[in-house]
């Protein structure tokens, strides 16, 4: 039987009850939630009716049921424990036009059934089987209403780990590229408690940011599905609230990366939104919390940025070569990746007139201008004897260039791995001591800011954070109240 679910809007509406009993009961306790004016016909009613009616809360007929009880009443249920009553009950109505719900097996000849509900506060849910199933849609009620209880409990929660707190060579373990990543969010969508999320994979943070229940047992397993469990307290992240809002703010400014300040972060975020958001992993509630922190990231890259020499990946990698390699153009350099990152490498190349061999793992470059030779990834072991310069920057669980891959390189030869985890396996200069390879980390510890008071600077931008307080707190009523604040 099909049905056609609403929600009826009683408050003052005249809604009668025949039956005294405890199904009688339930009725008329769901019908004074609904603010109804409640009239119970009944010989011999229930304790709790004639209390009801005590308190002044209903109006009670200790009689038996007359045709003349269905005057002015918009709704009734047929509650007695007599099948042929309730089904006189319902000729009678139905002939007025009076909605009517029988409570026994009568129920299919009536206008409506009433499901089984949950009410939170202002929110109210309902479950039907279409009548057939009751244990089932219980089960299901139930277990909703642990769901509501666990959304009335939820905070924004950041859980992760970066270069601060953990070493490259143990990071890059648990970074989440790939199947890993992808294994991750499927693992966090079974835990109940936990309503929307998305993980932030960067060169330097593994990153979970979500909305949910931030109890103890759920923070414990989400320790383990990001493989943070093994760590010591030091060495990763736990924020909740606007304190969690406040570090998202700081990062997707640039502003906590290894380079403060750099452009690319705040492009990964949204990025790593749009790939949460085409996993089903986030919805409305992530959007808007994603759109906020873009609103604050704005003023803060208007107002703190400026203050700090900012240095992107790929001008420090060219200013890194200059030093060691001092003229290089007409160099040949060997770039794979065709991401953010390599494509802006890519750019920078050119500029400085090198003759770029650009390799790509899946997705194809667009053509670009002279000096620049595109090829699959498949071509790295014939393009590696060619390069003066090869620089990485794949995503990838593994190095794709492996120790025993060393004698493939010219002597001298500059390596530089922008992967994370590392492209190029650590190894490689044990088997060839005459190339030169430097990691992400090598890289940024190279250069490390000498021109700014980083501390100040991060004052300074937890002032502005603190002044648009306002943002969080209207984005946490959304999803708590409903309200959009």
């Amino acid at each position: 039987m099909d049905i056609y679910p609403i929600n009826l809007l009683l408050t003052g509406k005249q809604c009668l009850i025949v039956g005294g009993g405890k199904v009688a009961t339930r009725k008329m306790n769901s019908l004074l939630a609904a603010q109804a004016t409640v009239t119970v016909v009944a010989p011999e009613p229930a304790t709790k009716i004639t209390a009801a009616h005590s308190a002044g809360d209903i109006k009670l007929k200790t009689a038996d049921f007359q045709s003349s009880d269905l005057d002015g009443i918009m709704l009734v249920y047929a509650a007695t424990n007599d099948r042929i009553l309730n089904q006189t009950i319902m000729k009678q109505a139905d002939a007025r036009g009076i909605m009517v719900c029988a409570v026994d097996s009568n129920w299919r000849h009536g206008t409506f059934i009433t499901p089984a509900s949950v009410r939170r506060n202002d929110v109210t849910i309902a479950v039907s089987s279409h009548g057939v199933a009751c244990r089932k849609t219980k089960l299901i009620k139930d277990n909703i209403a642990k769901h509501i209880d666990s959304i009335e409990k939820s905070e924004l929660i950041i859980l992760g780990t970066d270069h601060n707190r953990l070493g490259l060579d143990r990071r890059e373990h648990i970074h989440l590229t790939g199947e890993r990543l992808n294994c991750a969010g499927r693992r966090i969508m079974t835990l109940w408690g936990i309503q929307e999320f998305m993980l932030f994979n960067t060169c330097n943070r593994i990153e979970l940011l979500a909305v949910g229940n931030h109890e103890q047992p759920i923070v414990d397993m989400l320790k383990m599905i990001l493989k943070l469990d093994w760590l010591e307290p030091e060495q990763f992240y736990l924020k909740t609230g606007f304190e969690a809002f406040r570090h998202s703010c700081l990062v997707a400014a640039g502003l906590y990366s290894q380079t403060p300040g750099e452009n690319h972060i705040t492009a990964q975020f949204k990025e790593l939104f749009n790939y949460a958001e085409q996993q089903q992993w986030a919805g409305s509630v992530i959007k808007s919390l994603h759109d906020n922190i873009i609103h604050v990231t704005k003023h803060l890259r208007t107002e703190i940025i400026p203050l700090l020499k900012v240095f992107e990946i790929e001008e420090l990698v060219i200013d890194y070569l200059k030093q060691h390699l001092a003229v290089l153009k007409n160099r040949r350099v060997l770039l794979v990746g065709s991401g953010i990152v390599g494509t802006a490498m890519k750019d920078i190349l050119l500029k400085e007139g090198c003759i770029v061999d650009w390799l790509y793992y899946s997705k194809r470059p667009p053509a670009t201008t002279a000096g620049v030779t595109v090829y699959k990834l498949n071509m790295l072991g014939a393009k590696i004897p060619e390069a003066d310069i090869v620089i990485t920057a794949l995503a990838t669980d593994h190095p794709i260039i492996s120790q025993e891959m060393a004698g493939f390189f010219k002597n001298d030869a500059e390596i530089i791995d922008l992967g994370s985890p590392r492209n190029v396996a650590s190894a490689l200069t044990n088997s060839n001591d005459q190339i030169k390879l430097t990691d992400m980390e090598d890289l940024k510890h190279w250069h490390r800011r000498e021109n700014c008071d980083l501390e100040h600077i991060i004052s300074q931008a937890n002032k502005i954070i603190d002044d648009h307080k306002d943002v969080y707190d209207k984005f946490k009523t959304s999803f708590i109240d409903g309200r959009q604040g």
